[in-house]
Parts: structure tokens; sequence; C-alpha cells
């Protein structure tokens, strides 16, 4: 797929830093260069950041409506309210990943093992999962 000239535009207008280790861009959705990302979710990702050591990359972060149907999105996705990150991560410290989430206080964690990531959100229910065992 063909990256269209308004999300080159878009890219260019969201390279800024958020937080000292993310910037704007990290969270666009991939489709249409839009990005809507909650405060709290930037400063809970950078807190975690600080407490992991290490860098921690966004393979998901806002979804427009047309792009979360692309994926199969839950349609009231965080994701589409910039509520949820998914962050990839070696199946070895999957685990790792999801205490440190907990430990900054994100409401939905699920861990995916067979495709090596995990779902962070601040959505209204706290819950935690593990698919793909």
């Amino acid at each position: 797929m063909a990256i269209s000239k308004e999300v080159i535009k878009m890219e260019k207008l969201n390279n800024f830093k958020v937080a000292d280790n993310f910037n704007l861009r990290e969270f666009q959705c991939p489709c249409c260069g839009t990005v809507k990302i909650s405060p709290t979710l930037v400063a809970k990702l950078q807190e975690m950041r600080f407490a992991w050591g290490k860098p921690i990359n966004i393979s998901s972060g806002y979804r427009c409506k047309k792009h979360n149907e692309e994926v199969h999105g839950h349609p009231q996705s965080y994701h589409m309210q910039g509520l949820a990150v998914d962050v990839p991560c070696a199946k070895k410290k999957l685990v790792k990943m999801r205490q440190a989430a907990m430990a900054v206080g994100f409401h939905g964690i699920g861990v995916y093992m067979r495709r090596s990531f995990v779902h962070l959100d601040l959505g209204e229910s706290h819950k935690t999962w593990v698919k793909d065992k």
C-alpha cells in the first residue's frame, strides 16, 4: 500500500516530542495520519519506559474508524478514542511487560502470546487478559 501525500504531510506535522521518549507521530493512524492521544496515556507510557529501562515501541496507537475496521478492531475500540496502544515485545518478556504496565496503573492489559505484543488502555474497566496461548 502506497503512503498518501496526506499521510506524509501529517508525518511532518506530527514530528515532535510529547514526552522524553515518545514522538507524536508514533501514535498516529497509519492510514490517514490523524492522531488523537490521551496525555494520561502518554504519561503512563513514559513512566513505564523509565521503569522498563529500554525503548518501548508502539505498533498501534490511534486508529480512525476506517483503519479500525481494516484491522478488525472492536467497534468501540479504545484505540479510536486515543486511550490505547499496542506494544510489541519479545515473548520471554511479555509477563514482565504486563507487570510493568500494572505497576503504572494501566486499566486494560492484554497479552497476546503468539503475536508477541501487549495491549495497554485506559478504559473504564480494570482487567487483564491473555490470548493466543
